[in-house]
């Protein structure tokens, strides 16, 4: 079967009695709208690869309560949607701060500029890492992602993209190579 050609009812309909292949199609359709979505609301692409594997987990668990009424990316938005106000609400119930990340907490305005200025430079690695990233061919993208933010074994990534090993780890080197002469090009240009 081409899942592929299917319509969105039907994927959601053969999801619905188990079909993981359906599925992953439905997956495949919405994955770079949730991301971004998610992206959007973390500000983190660390923490939106990691929202976005729990929402489709939680998908995947509740696809036979889907009723349809809504597209599925739109049904995925409203659960990540909670995930990520549980998550906020468990962060901020357990805040804690270290002595050795702020040596200067004694002084408020200068933990707040520390604040400001590690802000300012996670946001241009995240841009960069996104720059870099959105340059790559998608099954490039994907096992890169797999490998370093999931940290996937071969073996899973093999069973995760449906081919063999050496497919993945022909991949990953191609995706390495071209993640690296993205970033050398990018520090060239700022020079």
């Amino acid at each position: 079967m081409k899942y592929e050609d299917f319509p969105e009812e039907s994927l959601i309909k053969e999801s619905q009695e188990g079909d993981q292949k359906a599925f992953e199609e439905l997956i495949s359709r919405s994955t770079k709208y949730l991301f971004s979505w998610i992206v959007k609301k973390t500000r983190s692409e660390l923490d939106a690869e990691e929202l976005l594997q729990v929402t489709y987990i939680k998908c995947w668990k509740n696809i036979k309560k889907f009723k349809g009424n809504s597209n599925f990316k739109t049904w995925a938005c409203s659960i990540s949607r909670n995930l990520f106000i549980d998550q906020y609400r468990k962060r901020q119930k357990n805040k804690e701060f270290s002595l050795e990340e702020y040596p200067d907490a004694h002084t408020y305005q200068r933990a707040e500029f520390g604040d400001g200025l590690k802000k300012v430079e996670n946001e241009d690695l995240q841009n960069s890492l996104e720059m870099v990233l959105d340059k790559l061919p998608e099954k490039h993208r994907e096992v890169l992602v797999s490998s370093a933010v999931e940290e996937l074994s071969y073996k899973e990534m093999s069973k995760k993209f449906n081919c063999s090993i050496g497919t993945v780890m022909s991949r990953l080197y191609y995706a390495r190579k071209k993640a690296r002469r993205l970033i050398s090009y990018k520090k060239n240009v700022r020079q």
